[in-house]
């Protein structure tokens, strides 16, 4: 038995998103989105252009000053 909570899966097309999705996972539909080009999953913002780190997460580093010497890295 092997459980997975977070998973994602991606297809450029309907047809073979139908295809991914029938090789036998069960799924909570309530959990589930369907058909959308945008994700927040695991940190990351997916969507068709790329993968990005979610802005929130790095919110409190782009606080930290700017470093003005090697030693202050």
């Amino acid at each position: 038995i092997v459980y997975l909570d977070d998973i994602l899966i991606y297809s450029r097309e309907k047809s073979k998103y139908r295809e991914h999705i029938k090789v036998g996972l069960y799924t909570k539909p309530s959990k589930c989105y369907f058909y959308t080009k945008h994700v927040e999953f695991l940190g990351f913002i997916v969507t068709p252009k790329g993968v990005v780190i979610d802005p929130i997460r790095v919110k409190a580093i782009k606080k930290w000053p700017e470093p003005k010497f090697y030693k202050d890295i």
